[in-house]
């Protein structure tokens, strides 16, 4: 098919901030076992990225479950965030923050529809 027949793809707004791959691997490996599986609870079909100055958190339940992560790390430039992620999306983003060496950071930019990771090495 011609590639006109499809939607453009989305370009990333400006980034929000930088997080260490290694921190956002491990706080969606530490919550993602409590997002439902359901079809019909799809308000908890993902978990949601808290980020502040000072701390970085994920959450997620799946209405009988609770996981919270967090860890103490400095956001700098920012002043507060919140993003709800689809389990998709943290199942990829948690594939790109293991595929990354130690050094990498994935930067995170959101807009009115779109949340946008992008891995960054050597930062």
């Amino acid at each position: 098919m011609a590639k006109e027949n499809f939607p453009a793809l989305p370009v990333m707004p400006h980034v929000l901030v930088k997080i260490p791959a290694a921190i956002l691997e491990s706080l969606i490996g530490k919550t993602k076992f409590a997002i439902s599986m359901e079809e019909s609870r799809y308000t908890l079909n993902g978990g949601l990225l808290i980020l502040k100055p000072d701390t970085l958190a994920m959450v997620a339940t799946d209405g009988h479950r609770l996981a919270l992560a967090e860890t103490d790390q400095k956001l700098a430039g920012l002043t507060g965030s919140k993003s709800p992620d689809s389990k998709e999306a943290m199942d990829e983003v948690e594939k790109l923050a293991s595929a990354a060496g130690s050094d990498a950071h994935i930067e995170f930019a959101k807009d009115e529809s779109h949340l946008s990771f992008k891995l960054a090495t050597g930062c």
